[in-house]
């Protein structure tokens, strides 16, 4: 074989290996790379040609040339590390890197050789960065050697050759807009604000440098950037440090220091970076750091369960137990919420210092986005000594529980608060088959079992956790329903509903579990035209209940009022409150209904029956028998006085469940456990 023809067959060789190599190291890096969508988003910016397609292969090719040519020096590198600093030996810090589509950074790990030992004080604390930076490790960062790893991260995708360098998270939270504009282009090895003076100019001068950059991107310009770099960064080795000091100046230091920025604002900035940062931050100078503060984590699948079942806890367990309290859950996930309302929530919770942990659970438990989650979750775990682990929702606690198991083992008291077992005495065989036998297995991996229905206590005394406690619910305000004031003609005019009709109340998710259709299916059987119903939520099935009205003929009685905020005028406006579900751990919708005096025609299921008295608080039925629910709303919707008598029986039998009992008990819990 003539040797042009091996050449061109060892080149193509050479080129689809790292085609392949560059592909999977991509979907890796995806795994690991998530949002900073705890701060504002920025615009986008329209890149050329080169920036979009060309800069890519250029990437690719450079990356692929270090790693294969410098082999030996990074197996050397590799060694000396490994001999001097000890393990591991490559050091990951999680960087600000190119913003996605709704103009939030996309947070990735970038890699480096470790330069610095893990000396710690008498206290478990690291000792300051110009003590643990090593003669060895000063020589690394002077000769850049210790970067040579990040051609995997250039590789992989996260960064390119050339661009603005990828600063620090916390360096991220302290700059404009028009500075984080930066992030608009893909994070480099070097830019020119390297071959331009490097850490030895202003963080000013630094940033200026990238915007100058990012407006115009060339391979020319990059050509010529990456031969400045290799004459200033290896022969010259200009700027590696800034003067008397081991690691380059944060930029919010530089801004406090400089007093162009306020303490106050400084330390709420910081804050901003840790919750960014997702309990991931490994950082070479341990900053932030808390101050011997208990660490509670606190877990669900959305936020939407942590604003409404545990908004009080966190108050608690951060200003009466003075905890570091860690929130985990899917932030992004809105479809059953008010959008705007939880937004709100979410900056009053990082404004007032809760560690936000922003993981992808997905709502389904088989979603493929679990698996990621679950790793996200453990390492959080990992990466924190939580002295207590309280998890919340079925999947969600499996996953937890599974995930803090060293963690308990070092002394972290982990604690499943149970919303409702998926089996109980009136489920399916199936629920029973899949569910029951995972609970019980996982009892086992928990401290405490939290019931909030006297079916779900019993049932978990047979498990395997040490501890199973009791509370009537996670609270609702009673008196405040009860007090609201309301016109009920007025208020039912300005929802649709005919002033004298008899209003139907449901509040939930339109989701199968919520049972919806076999109330609509009731009201076609009963052909009243004076009687409305009226839901409230989201969620997937709405169109299916409209369907389903308009076959049985009530497609005008139905109203859809989507996600509402003024539940207690509502259910003081309501008549007869419907809550027809499947399944329900307790059901806080029923018992707000019943605070306002309201009847309820529900399924007799579960945790329902913790309060629901038939023939005295309302009627119960078989959830899913049709018959049985259109014969309660007739007489209810027929009897006014049979209503208002039931009155006062609804405010007693829901008495237990006031906000305040509720959490008195998970309280003494807390501070059982915590001190």
């Amino acid at each position: 074989m003539k040797k042009s023809k091996k050449f061109a067959l060892l080149t193509g060789a050479v080129v689809g290996a790292t085609a392949i190599a560059a592909h999977v190291m991509k979907k890796k890096a995806e795994k690991t790379t998530y949002k900073a969508d705890l701060i504002e988003p920025i615009e986008k910016r329209k890149m050329g040609f080169y920036e979009k397609y060309g800069k890519r292969i250029l990437d690719i090719a450079c990356a692929t040339a270090a790693i294969v040519v410098f082999s030996p020096l990074y197996l050397g590198v590799a060694a000396l590390v490994k001999l001097k600093l000890g393990s591991p030996v490559l050091f990951t810090q999680d960087r600000p890197g190119l913003i996605g589509r709704d103009g939030n950074e996309t947070v990735f790990k970038m890699y480096k050789f470790r330069t610095m030992t893990d000396e710690r004080d008498e206290n478990g604390e690291l000792l300051p960065d110009d003590v643990r930076l090593t003669k060895f490790g000063k020589w690394l960062r002077n000769t850049s050697l210790d970067e040579l790893p990040e051609a995997f991260n250039i590789l992989n995708g996260t960064m390119s050759v050339i661009g603005p360098r990828p600063q620090l998270v916390r360096d991220m939270t302290f700059m404009t807009k028009e500075q984080r504009s930066r992030h608009t282009a893909k994070p480099g090895l070097s830019g020119l604000a390297q071959v331009n003076g490097r850490n030895g100019i202003s963080w000013e001068e630094k940033l200026e440098w990238d915007r100058k950059y990012i407006q115009n991107v060339s391979f020319a310009g990059d050509v010529k950037i990456i031969f400045d770099t290799v004459k200033k960064a290896f022969i010259k080795q200009e700027g590696i440090t800034q003067e008397d000091m081991a690691t380059a100046e944060d930029f919010g230091d530089w801004l406090l220091r400089t007093e162009k920025v306020a303490e106050v604002e400084y330390e709420a900035k910081q804050k901003q970076a840790k919750s960014i940062l997702n309990g991931s931050e490994t950082l070479e100078s341990e900053t932030l750091e808390s101050e011997n503060k208990k660490k509670v984590l606190v877990v669900a699948s959305v936020v939407s369960f942590i604003e409404w079942f545990n908004k009080e806890n966190l108050e608690y367990l951060k200003n009466n137990l003075n905890c570091e309290v860690h929130v985990a859950c899917n932030f992004d996930y809105m479809d059953d919420t008010d959008e705007t309302r939880t937004r709100e929530y979410i900056a009053k919770l990082k404004k007032e210092g809760f560690i936000l942990h922003n993981i992808h659970f997905a709502r389904n438990p088989w979603g493929k986005d679990n698996i990621s989650a679950y790793k996200q979750l453990k390492t959080i775990i990992n990466k924190n000594r939580f002295m207590l682990i309280h998890c919340h929702t079925p999947t969600v606690s499996i996953m937890t529980r599974l995930a803090a198991r060293d963690a308990r083992k070092n002394g972290s008291v982990v604690m499943y608060t149970c919303h409702g077992f998926h089996f109980h005495n009136a489920s399916s065989k199936k629920n029973w088959m899949i569910y029951y036998p995972v609970e019980k297995f996982c009892s086992r991996f928990c401290d405490y079992i939290i019931t909030i229905n006297k079916e779900d206590y019993n049932r978990a005394k047979t498990f395997h956790a040490p501890n199973v406690r009791y509370i009537p619910g996670v609270g609702v305000d009673i008196n405040k329903i009860k007090n609201t004031s309301v016109e009920k003609d007025i208020y039912k005019e300005s929802i649709g509903v005919p002033s004298k009709a008899v209003m139907i109340l449901s509040v939930g998710e339109m989701i199968e579990r919520k049972n919806h259709e076999v109330i609509i299916r009731a009201l076609g059987k009963i052909k009243n035209p004076n009687i409305y119903y009226v839901i409230c939520g989201k969620g997937p099935l709405k169109d299916h209940l409209k369907k389903i009205a308009c076959e049985v003929g009530v497609e005008d009685k139905v109203i859809f009022l989507g996600f509402r905020q003024d539940i207690p005028e509502l259910c003081n406006t309501a008549d007869i409150s419907a809550f027809p579900s499947k399944i329900e751990g307790l059901g806080l919708a029923g018992i707000e209904a019943m605070a306002a005096g309201v009847p309820l025609v529900s399924s007799n299921v579960h945790g329902i029956l913790d309060y629901v008295k038939n023939g005295v608080t309302g009627y119960a039925c078989e959830p899913n028998d049709v018959d049985g629910f259109a014969k309660a709303i007739t007489i209810l919707a027929e009897d006014n006085n049979l209503r208002k008598k039931m009155k006062n029986a609804c405010l007693d039998a829901i008495a237990p469940f006031e906000i305040e009992n509720a959490l008195n008990v998970m309280w003494n819990i807390y501070k059982e456990i915590l001190g």
